[in-house]
């Protein structure tokens, strides 16, 4: 089990950030706050597997589980 540490693109034009490699020993970050899910939530892309993606390292067991009524 485990989780992805990462958000992985279905293709690489879908990633909100393509510039990686430093310029002049430099590397901008012009995303502002809008870093990690908040650049994918910007730019209205779904990627292909979320950060946290995965099993988990337990077993979930549900029981007894209740729905209430729907009142329309």
């Amino acid at each position: 089990g485990g989780r992805l540490p990462t958000t992985w693109p279905a293709a690489l034009a879908d990633a909100p950030v393509t510039r990686t490699r430093p310029d002049g020993g430099r590397l901008g970050y012009d995303e502002g706050l809008h870093l990690g899910h908040r650049g994918w939530l910007r730019h209205h892309r779904t990627p292909a597997y979320w950060f946290g993606h995965g099993l988990g390292y337990t077993t979930w067991l549900y029981e007894e589980l209740t729905v209430p009524p729907v009142t329309r």
